[in-house]
């Protein structure tokens, strides 16, 4: 099978998108951890990726809680698909 020139490029691509994602909902968390501390009570966060006017829903949406002195927890995942995923810690 003939490989394709472009394949690459999209992978490298893709890999940089999850890494710039990552990186950007670490920061968000760090931000509402800090909040959170700073103030003694719970933050709510919410994280989305591609919530645009062009778009009806984002493509993806974190919500957490981050609570004085704990680790941030996902409360919610939705993707674009409908799919749900509930998990404990984010870190």
């Amino acid at each position: 099978m003939p490989h394709d020139p472009g394949t690459r490029s999209l992978i490298d691509s893709a890999d940089e998108f999850q890494r710039r994602v990552l990186e950007e909902l670490r920061e968000h968390v760090r931000r509402c951890e800090k909040e959170a501390a700073e103030t003694k009570q719970a933050v709510l966060g919410d994280f989305t990726v591609g919530d645009d006017e062009e778009e009806d829903e984002p493509i993806l949406r974190i919500r957490f809680l981050c609570e004085p002195g704990e680790d941030a927890r996902v409360l919610s995942v939705d993707d674009s698909t409908g799919h749900e995923w509930r998990s404990a810690t984010l870190h």
